[in-house]
């Protein structure tokens, strides 16, 4: 029997995004640093208690569109954005540049125009991690043929852009765990400075089953140097799920997956100080927090009242011009 997508209210939808985007964009930072060793504490998530107005886009945030009449897609950096119910969600890197961003968007008569919105700051707190291992901080010099591959075929996955074919409603957490880290901490190994990172992990049994967040196809599985054993789920319009340091993996290449389809077992393979889930989402190739999205695609919308909906970028001129 086929599988009924949740319907949701365009409306209804627009005015979710409004809230949700406004609670991650406004969501007071704690700067105290975090100290990890072989247990990682978990991190308590702060939401602000009302939201009144339609924020700007941040680092690592999301920045949404609802589309005017006519235009078909969306590009920002030369990639495509996710499409879904007449809202054009954009995800933002982590390193992006503070100020004015360019978005080009595509007419049904293969018209083009130029928007521009803008990214404000957003200080992320810092995450100090002691690894026992001194070679998953600096690698070996005889490793890094192998990681510049492994890097490679993930980009490659990450670059994919394919029809989306189930409703991401609901978008849900893959096991229920401790989250030990949240988005976006700026992360130090052994005092070392390494990227941010750039998903949430949630701290589980070893052995404990790991699902499928919504439907799509394995894009890419493998055993990954800093990743351990990874799983790659392509959702659909550039909307791309990472699972890794799983002790087991449980799908191949090229199968379909469905939502709540087991995808491996949690374990602590490549660069994990214990047991727990890493789970990465990108959209258009930047990393954004899945509590965003899970929030955005509820099947209920938040209980926040919204007294501003979801803004339309005026046409500007280029900066600079």
């Amino acid at each position: 029997m086929k599988r009924r997508k949740p319907a949701i209210n365009c409306h209804r939808f627009k005015a979710t995004v409004a809230a949700v985007l406004s609670m991650s964009a406004t969501a007071h930072a704690d700067n105290a640093p975090v100290t990890s060793s072989s247990t990682p504490a978990a991190q308590a998530i702060e939401q602000p208690a009302s939201v009144s107005a339609v924020p700007v886009a941040v680092p690592g945030g999301i920045y949404a569109l609802a589309l005017p009449e006519g235009v078909t897609g969306v590009r920002y950096r030369k990639r495509d954005a996710y499409i879904y119910n007449g809202t054009a969600l954009i995800g933002i890197s982590l390193k992006a540049s503070v100020g004015t961003h360019e978005l080009t968007l595509t007419r049904a008569d293969g018209s083009e125009q130029r928007l521009f919105f803008d990214v404000a700051d957003k200080n992320y707190p810092e995450q100090r991690i002691t690894l026992a291992n001194p070679n998953m901080v600096s690698p070996p010099p005889e490793t890094l043929k192998r990681i510049r591959e492994e890097s490679a075929k993930m980009a490659s996955a990450y670059r994919r852009y394919t029809p989306v074919e189930e409703s991401p409603v609901p978008f849900v957490q893959p096991l229920d765990g401790i989250m030990s880290s949240p988005f976006g901490r700026k992360r130090f190994f052994n005092d070392q400075p390494r990227n941010p990172h750039s998903g949430i992990d949630l701290a589980a049994d070893t052995g404990t089953p790991i699902a499928s967040p919504s439907g799509g196809v394995i894009a890419l599985t493998g055993e990954f140097y800093f990743n351990g054993k990874s799983v790659f789920v392509d959702h659909g319009g550039g909307m791309i799920s990472m699972m890794c340091h799983m002790s087991e993996i449980l799908v191949a290449q090229g199968d379909k997956v469905s939502r709540g389809d087991t995808l491996g077992l949690v374990g602590a393979t490549g660069r994990a100080t214990g047991p727990h889930l890493h789970w990465t989402v990108k959209l258009n190739g930047n990393a954004v927090d899945p509590v965003t999205l899970m929030a955005l695609f509820a099947p209920t919308p938040p209980t926040t009242s919204i007294d501003t909906p979801l803004s339309e970028p005026t046409e500007s001129p280029s900066p600079g011009s």
